[in-house]
Parts: C-alpha cells; sequence; structure tokens
C-alpha cells in the first residue's frame, strides 16, 4: 500500500466533498481526465439522503461529463460492432472457427 494517495482520489473525494467550496469542487471535477462513472451517477441522482443539495454548476458539469463518457461508449460500441467490406468487425479481429486438422485440434 502506498503512503500517499495519488492525485485523482484526492480530486474525487474533493469533488463529493459536500463541506468544500463549488467553485474548487466543478475545478476538480474538470482536472479529472476520466471521472468514475459511479461517482457521477452518484451526483445526478436525487435522493433524499443528501442533506446538502449539490450546486446547480456542479450539477451541470457533472451531466456533461456523464454525456461525455456515454457517446464515447455507445461510438465504441457502434465501432465494435460494424460492418466492413469483409464482414463484421468481429469476424476480423476473432477468426471463425474451421474444420479440425488431421490432429482434431
Amino acid at each position: 500500500m502506498s503512503k500517499f494517495m495519488r492525485p485523482e482520489t484526492a480530486l474525487q473525494r474533493l469533488v463529493e466533498d459536500d463541506h468544500a467550496p463549488a467553485k474548487s469542487r466543478c475545478e476538480a471535477l474538470r482536472q479529472l481526465k476520466n471521472p468514475p462513472i459511479n461517482m457521477l451517477r452518484r451526483m445526478l441522482a436525487r435522493t433524499a439522503k443528501r442533506k446538502k443539495p449539490l450546486p446547480a454548476r456542479l450539477r451541470a458539469l457533472a451531466a456533461l461529463r456523464y454525456a461525455e463518457i456515454m457517446k464515447a461508449k455507445q461510438l465504441n460500441r457502434e465501432v465494435r460492432n460494424a460492418v466492413t467490406p469483409l464482414g463484421p468487425m468481429n469476424d476480423i479481429v476473432k477468426p471463425r472457427p474451421t474444420q479440425p486438422n488431421a490432429l482434431g485440434i
């Protein structure tokens, strides 16, 4: 176990800290390259457990980051399932099973 926490961990904790100023929380969320989807979902969910309401600016930024991540995931799915002139991409990456050879392999 490391002695010091990673910068990403510190930024995530700052974003989720209800007692931190809204401006520093927004800046920390901007600095995160790949914010965890679960953290963004928790921020966007309206629950009765939340004691202090989430600042509107932070909520809007979380929604934008969540939308970016979901759009990238959708594009990755489309590329993975794309059909090329040679057939589906999955067939190019994974060769089709052929007849077993003389050894039965």
